[in-house]
């Protein structure tokens, strides 16, 4: 199906969004990225449903998400952040956005995705630098009320000093 015009096929393969189709349940053309990414080869990844290369916590979803899809269903996003994993185990957070499409008057999938695991570690840690901050400013706030209360209580008494050092 790619094989139509050669400027396509090479605009798709070079893209550097990674590009999978499956026809259910099976993936059957992956692009360059793709292949780059995961670390499959087309051989391997044709062998496989589109949903294995999710992570374990995300193949229902994505499984679910994509028979709905070729359906017809309107009310399936068409993008979200999934989490996947190469061909090595590792994980990779991925922002994927779909599309269907007719082959021989068969629904197919067709998925897109960048890879924006950088994106949540930085997220998460800027996160967790937040939370230490806030807990900081917290802390710093208490100390800085009981100290601000022992200061009063010291000029209650200043002042109740010089107040009677008269009657003394």
């Amino acid at each position: 199906w790619l094989q139509k015009t050669d400027a396509f096929k090479q605009f798709v393969e070079n893209f550097p969004v990674f590009v999978y189709v499956y026809r259910y349940p099976k993936v059957f053309y992956v692009n360059s990225t793709f292949m780059r990414i995961f670390g499959y080869t087309m051989e391997e990844i044709c062998q496989m449903n589109y949903w294995d290369i999710c992570s374990d916590d995300h193949k229902e979803m994505a499984r679910t998400r994509g028979i709905a899809r070729l359906r017809g269903d309107k009310d399936v996003p068409t993008n979200y952040e999934l989490k996947m994993c190469k061909k090595s185990g590792e994980p990779l957070w991925i922002h994927v956005f779909f599309a269907v499409t007719k082959l021989n008057d068969e629904p197919i999938g067709i998925v897109g995705g960048v890879d924006i695991t950088e994106r949540k570690r930085l997220k998460e840690e800027l996160q967790i630098a937040h939370d230490e901050l806030e807990c900081r400013v917290q802390q710093r706030t208490e100390e800085l009320n009981r100290m601000n209360k022992e200061l009063i209580f010291v000029n209650q008494n200043l002042s109740n000093v010089l107040k009677n050092i008269s009657d003394g």
